[in-house]
């Protein structure tokens, strides 16, 4: 284990209760009492920094949750109005094809009615012509 100081612990403890002519038993027990001391406070530093970032990542998520909410509102709001205006416009052009529609219909039936004049003038010019060719040519 490594100390504040990067020292590790294990060679410290080896040195101090390395046998002496005059460290007595009181003062190693009281070296070693210094030890655990010094990693209890260590180990209490720890875990008051442990606390904090939690309650900071605690903090960080409920941030990001409701801006994840807020954002998912946002974007749900956002897709009705588009699905709205999707729904008017699509309202729009079923009109305008309807009326493409009925304009198509009139003018096939005009186009109908001018071929049934054509064929009934080149009918007259026909007859016209074969009346002139017979000398039968009668004014109408």
């Amino acid at each position: 284990m490594k100390g504040d100081k990067g020292e590790d612990f294990s060679n410290i403890n080896n040195k101090q209760i390395a046998p002496s002519s005059n460290v007595t038993l009181k003062s190693k027990i009281a070296s070693l009492e210094a030890a655990i001391d010094s990693i209890n406070k260590d180990l209490e530093v720890n875990i008051d920094d442990i606390k904090a970032l939690e309650r900071e990542k605690s903090e960080h998520e409920r941030v990001l949750k409701e801006k994840t909410l807020d954002m998912k509102k946002t974007l749900l709001e956002e897709l009705v109005k588009v699905e709205d205006e999707m729904k008017k416009h699509l309202v729009v052009q079923k009109d305008e094809n309807n009326r493409l529609q009925k304009l198509i219909t009139q003018l096939k039936g005009e186009k109908t009615v001018l071929m049934s004049k054509l064929v009934a003038l080149q009918r007259r010019i026909s007859d016209m012509e074969n009346q002139v060719g017979n000398g039968d040519l009668k004014l109408i």
